[in-house]
């Protein structure tokens, strides 16, 4: 549920609940569960198993974003911080890259510098939902009422957050139009992709309802630069 991401192709990332479940091959592998289960000791792995939706404070994180990009509409191409102005370069104090190696050397740190990047005008900000779930997934487990409850929260936040480009990552493609609000139509700020499944999931038409925003790779998955607005046309 964090703010900051050292994710390329988003600026931010929500997470609405923790937990999830395989429900492919491509699963095998999942960060998610490793990081969830594995180091935050959390049980919410497996159709069964607990979903826990995100505190009150994580909720008016995308509200905060929103109005962050409204008044400072300029970002750097480099450290993706904001400013109200347009700058010539950016004016910024960032750490060093090499200060982690320095404290691992047990060296004095290197002193902040400026940190120069081209300044661009970037009206919308990208939000990652969800890194630790599927917002997708049809959870019918002991938190199926909380989780459909903060669904439909979520896609309110959507609706009110003009300023956020909405990324939707998901391994149910065949569940989105099940699942939105019918008043999204075909367009929005609402990007959607599905994760590399089984080659026989994913070769059927049924449902392909999206575009992959992912390509399968030596058995992995790797993110396309294309994403798609989310519509219920299908794109193979």
């Amino acid at each position: 549920m964090a703010e900051e991401t050292g994710i390329a192709w988003t600026d931010s990332t929500f997470n609405p609940w923790r937990g999830c479940m395989k429900v492919s091959e491509g699963c095998k592998n999942c960060y998610a569960e490793q990081l969830v289960t594995k180091r935050q000791g959390l049980p919410v792995w497996g159709q069964d198993a607990q979903r826990i939706v995100a505190a009150e404070s994580t909720w008016k994180n995308p509200v905060r974003w929103n109005k962050e990009v409204a008044a400072k509409p300029y970002q750097c191409t480099r450290c993706h911080k904001r400013s109200p102005d347009k700058t010539a370069y950016c004016l910024a104090m960032i750490e060093p890259d090499d200060n982690d190696l320095q404290d691992a050397l047990k060296l004095p740190r290197r002193s902040p510098k400026v940190c120069g990047g081209e300044v661009v005008l970037k009206s919308s900000s990208r939000v990652f939902c969800a890194s630790l779930a599927d917002i997708f997934e049809r959870y019918e487990g002991p938190a199926m009422d909380a989780v459909w409850a903060a669904r439909t929260r979520l896609f309110v936040l959507v609706k009110d957050t003009p300023n956020l480009t909405w990324q939707f990552l998901t391994k149910r493609p065949e569940n989105i139009m099940d699942m939105v609000p019918q008043s999204w139509g075909s367009r929005g700020r609402a990007m959607s992709g599905s994760g590399a499944r089984s080659r026989a999931r994913s070769e059927q038409p049924s449902v392909c309802r999206t575009c992959f925003a992912f390509q399968r790779r030596c058995g992995s998955s790797a993110m396309s630069r294309h994403w798609s607005p989310l519509t219920g046309r299908a794109s193979y």
